[in-house]
Order: C-alpha cells, then sequence, then structure tokens
C-alpha cells in the first residue's frame, strides 16, 4: 500500500421538517456517557421512542431524578424561560452542531443563555420550549407532554407562539438557525 488515504462522502437530502403542532413527550432517564455515540444507545431507546410515537410526539425528553430536562432521544432541549432566556444542559448531553450555531446566535442578537438544564417543575412558568437537530434544525414545541411528578397526572402544556398574544423567542431563535444554516450552506448543485 501507498499509503495513501481514500476518502468517501455520501449526501442525501434532509427530509421535511415536522408540521406543526410539534409534540415532546417528557419520559425516560437520561444516558450515562452522552457525550459519547454509543451504538448500545439505539436499543436502549427504543421503547422510549415507542413511547413517544403512542403519544403522538415528535421527539422524547430526559428527565433525570432531580426533574432537569437534559437531552431529546435525537435532539437537544431549550425551555424558554419566564425571564425569557434560553436555558439548555451545559453538561451531560450531546452538544449538537445545531445547538452550537443557536447559542452562537442568540449570543450575536443579545438574546440570554442560560447552561442549566431547565426544569420540569418551572415547566407551567416558560414562554415555550424547541428541540433541536441536524434534520429539524430548530423547532419550536407547541406542546409539551409529562407526568406531574406530585399528582401523577397527565399534563399538556401547550405553548403560544402567535405574534397577537404569544411569545415570539423560540420563534425568532428559529428563524436566526435557519437564516444561519442557509448562509453558511453550500448547493452540492452549484459545485
Amino acid at each position: 500500500a501507498s499509503g495513501a488515504v481514500e476518502l468517501r462522502a455520501h449526501a442525501a437530502p434532509l427530509p421535511p421538517r415536522p408540521a406543526h403542532p410539534v409534540r415532546a413527550l417528557v419520559r425516560g432517564a437520561p444516558r450515562a456517557n452522552a457525550a459519547a455515540k454509543d451504538s448500545a444507545w439505539v436499543g436502549e431507546r427504543a421503547g422510549l421512542a415507542g413511547a413517544g410515537k403512542a403519544a403522538g410526539a415528535n421527539e422524547v425528553v430526559l428527565v433525570d431524578a432531580d426533574g432537569r430536562l437534559m437531552e431529546g432521544l435525537s435532539s437537544n432541549f431549550y425551555a424558554v424561560e419566564a425571564d425569557g432566556a434560553v436555558a439548555t444542559a451545559g453538561e451531560g448531553v450531546l452538544s449538537g452542531t445545531v445547538r452550537d450555531v443557536a447559542l452562537r446566535a442568540c449570543a450575536r442578537e443579545g438574546i440570554a443563555v442560560r447552561l442549566d438544564a431547565p426544569l420540569l417543575a418551572d415547566a407551567r412558568a416558560w414562554r415555550g420550549c424547541i428541540v433541536s437537530s441536524t434534520s429539524r434544525l430548530m423547532l419550536p414545541v407547541d406542546e409539551l407532554l409529562y407526568e406531574d411528578p406530585a399528582t401523577g397526572e397527565e399534563v399538556v402544556l401547550a405553548f403560544d407562539y402567535s405574534a397577537e398574544s404569544g411569545d415570539g423567542t423560540a420563534r425568532r431563535v428559529e428563524e436566526l438557525v435557519l437564516r444561519d444554516m442557509e448562509s453558511n450552506s453550500q448547493s452540492f448543485y452549484d459545485c
């Protein structure tokens, strides 16, 4: 062998982003080592993914024993808190590339960010929440489904992002990320 390195790439179009309403189900504990892409995780999350599908959810968000919402099965998770700050776990999650774009966009635009996992106990005071991944980019969540830890009651928390009466932070972050991704991408067809 000559020691030459062979580099190959595969590209495919991204699937369409989910249509609204977007639902997220809070269920299941976070993985032991979120920083590693572990093939065992694929098998471990199958039951949670099934629960999400049964609930009509686009994503399942993992919650730790302290009620901190860490990340989704295949996404990062953010809450727009009562004061308008965007909160997302600072550690214990796999920091995705779209998450990095979102955090940079928030810093550039003066949107406050807290790198602390949002607390489920505070969810009723949130202005909204968001999931992000390579295939969905930033996606505001319209309904958060969870079991109230105190009562065991199933809760469906709806968020209003309308211009008339809702909070625009989640949609603004979505738009910033979409714009940044578009301006920093190049079509293969243009090459």
